[in-house]
């Protein structure tokens, strides 16, 4: 497990850390409001503030990232948001935008050496949560949480393709093997597009939510029983964690800090 140290930022306290890793450039959120609660309040209004700012760092060779530069006022969200995922050259950031307790998803391009207005992603959005996104390597895929109509109960995952002009399709959910009756969330697919990471309440939990590994069988076109990850990653509490591979190593980042990690951070 790499820790990710940022330069330059006065009482540094990063959160959603999102690598565009053939950019070399971090964004994430610096503060403390921006932080999952350790147990799921859905009866919390975050809606009034404060926020947390969103910036980009870049990569040093010597591995840390340094120079933060807020970009915040670039993206133009009047509502609480986080960042969540980023194409793998950084030209596309989404984001999670929660505008009167509903989540939608919304992308920001980068241009002419900055970050624009974030817009709303119409295609993958309903009046229902959208929760999370992850999107493959080659910026042609992506999967999400939503409480859209068709699911299998709960927030469930979908994925979305793109056509010929890049354009988004019709979602598409994942299907009874990975989605249950609960809430499935926070789903991070790695860059070869063949395993994705999720949380669930639903498949073989030590309690609460639980994170868990799916892969993919190109031939047959499935994906694998969901297996557990297990003890420090899956705890009694609701463990809500996604994962960046920040080679050559990977960098585990759990959002649910809790006491029943004895000795782990």
């Amino acid at each position: 497990v790499e820790e990710i140290f940022i330069k330059d930022l006065e009482e540094p306290s990063v959160r959603c850390p999102i690598l565009c890793f053939n950019a070399d450039r971090l964004v994430f959120t610096n503060g403390k409001y921006n932080m999952f609660p350790p147990d799921i309040n859905w009866d919390i209004n975050y809606s009034e503030g404060p926020f947390d700012g969103v910036y980009t760092a870049i990569k040093a060779p010597d591995g840390t990232f340094y120079s933060p530069e807020a970009i915040t006022k670039d993206l133009q969200i009047a509502f609480p948001n986080i960042p969540v995922t980023a194409t793998a050259d950084g030209s596309e950031l989404y984001l999670i935008v929660d505008r009167n307790d509903n989540g939608d998803i919304f992308m920001s391009k980068f241009e002419n050496g900055k970050y624009q207005k974030a817009e709303k992603v119409k295609k993958l959005n309903t009046r229902k949560w959208e929760s999370h996104a992850t999107i493959t390597a080659d910026g042609k895929r992506m999967y999400f949480t939503s409480l859209r109509k068709g699911g299998k109960g709960g927030l469930d995952i979908w994925y979305s393709d793109r056509d010929d002009e890049g354009k988004w399709q019709k979602p598409v959910n994942l299907g009874p093997e990975v989605n249950t009756p609960f809430h499935e969330e926070m789903p991070y697919v790695i860059r070869n597009g063949n395993a994705l990471y999720f949380s669930s309440e639903g498949h073989t939990n030590v309690g609460g939510f639980d994170v868990f590994y799916t892969s993919y069988n190109s031939d047959s076109k499935t994906w694998s029983k969901p297996e557990n990850l297990g003890y420090p990653f899956s705890t009694a509490g609701n463990d809500m964690g996604y994962i960046i591979e920040n080679s050559p190593v990977f960098a585990f980042c759990p959002l649910n800090d809790n006491k029943r990690r004895e000795g782990v951070g």
